[in-house]
Parts: structure tokens; sequence; C-alpha cells
């Protein structure tokens, strides 16, 4: 990264920002929803707002714009999809087999109870 007069580390303290063609400075009303912001060659969406900050643009006659939709993170769905896969009923029934024949997994606990109360309850 080029030095731009910026300490590496520190990207965006409380200051007035300077726009990029060297105009002067960004104001509450250079600001507005679906713009890009250029900030010391980082470009922002501005997506959308609160509600004091539609208010006070309303305030002040000035239309904010209107909010757009957030994109899609890839990530996010590519995660929900490997969330989504089950193992099939075969694999899951082979994997307890495999697990109760090495003493590990979970018990069987009707076969337990019904071991334990073995000749203790009257049947006819």
């Amino acid at each position: 990264m080029p030095n731009s007069g910026i300490p590496q580390g520190i990207f965006l303290k409380r200051a007035k920002l300077i726009k990029p063609d060297g105009s002067g400075d960004y104001d509450w009303c250079d600001l507005r929803l679906g713009m890009d912001l250029n900030v010391y060659s980082r470009v922002f969406r501005i997506m959308d707002c609160d509600e004091f900050t539609r208010s006070y643009f309303a305030n002040e006659g000035t239309d904010i714009g209107q909010a757009e939709d957030y994109p899609t993170d890839p990530f996010t769905f590519a995660r929900s999809m490997i969330n989504m896969k089950q193992t099939p009923p075969d694999q899951a029934e082979f994997k307890n087999y495999i697990e109760v024949k090495l003493k590990g997994g979970r018990p069987n606990g009707g076969l337990k109870q019904f071991l334990d109360n073995d000749r203790r309850v009257l049947s006819f």
C-alpha cells in the first residue's frame, strides 16, 4: 500500500473527509443512499440509514433516496448449503452400528431397561 500520509493500521478517525477530486470536504448534504463514497481510495456503497437520519434529511428538505437491498454474500449461501446436507439414513444406521460395536456411541436405552427389569415384570 503506498504511503498516503495515513499511519499503517489506522484507516479512519474522527476527522473531516476530503473529496477525492480535492474540491473540499464531504458534508452531510453530499451523502445519498445508493451512492459510492470514496474515502482515501476505498469505495463504500451507502445502502441504507436509520430513522433518525431519514427524519433529519426530511426536516432539512433534502431527499436522501431509496434504500437498496444488500447483496447476497456467497460465503453465507455456501455455508447454509453445507449445513443443509444430512447423512443419508443408511449411512446413519451404519455409523450407529459401528459405534455400538466399538463400545462407543450412544447405548441402547431400551435394551438396558429390558435387561434391568428382566424377571421383575409380571407378564401374562
